[in-house]
């Protein structure tokens, strides 16, 4: 048997496994995104934000998905191609700051995060922004930390 994943024991340190940790944690994270620039402010504008939490927990099942594994999940492409240039036309830049972000509230709320732990993450998000940014078309390099 294969020891558990640092992602997922820190998944479950932060969110309790319960809708209401969930919640916290992505709209602790979503709190933090949209301040980082007047531009993602902007993005989210009109967005409704307990259904985008709603949609980033099953983005984020996908994302850390691909980040463990050789195939891409059922609905990733689909999502991939909405951040796209023909859909929400997201930026490489957009997904460094995504990616900054959802890493320091991770590193806020989780309170066992060490580094073995910030790496898996830094891993399974950046696999997953790679896939992301191949299969939109965004033009422009995707590694946020090498």
């Amino acid at each position: 048997m294969r020891p558990p994943h640092p992602v997922y024991e820190s998944l479950i340190r932060i969110t309790n496994e319960s809708h209401a940790g969930w919640r916290f944690f992505l709209g602790t994270f979503y709190s933090r995104f949209m301040n980082e620039s007047p531009e993602i402010r902007d993005m989210f504008d009109g967005i409704d934000i307990e259904r985008q939490i709603q949609m980033l927990q099953i983005s984020l099942q996908a994302i850390l998905h691909v980040g463990s594994q050789s195939d891409i999940p059922i609905g990733f492409e689909e999502l991939a191609e909405k951040h796209g240039p023909d859909g929400l036309n997201v930026q490489v830049r957009h997904f460094h700051m995504w990616m900054n972000c959802f890493l320091a509230t991770v590193e806020e709320l989780d309170p066992d995060c060490d580094s073995r732990t910030m790496k898996a993450w830094r891993h399974a998000l950046q696999t997953g922004i790679d896939y992301m940014v191949r299969l939109s078309g965004v033009a422009g390099e995707s590694r946020v930390f090498e």
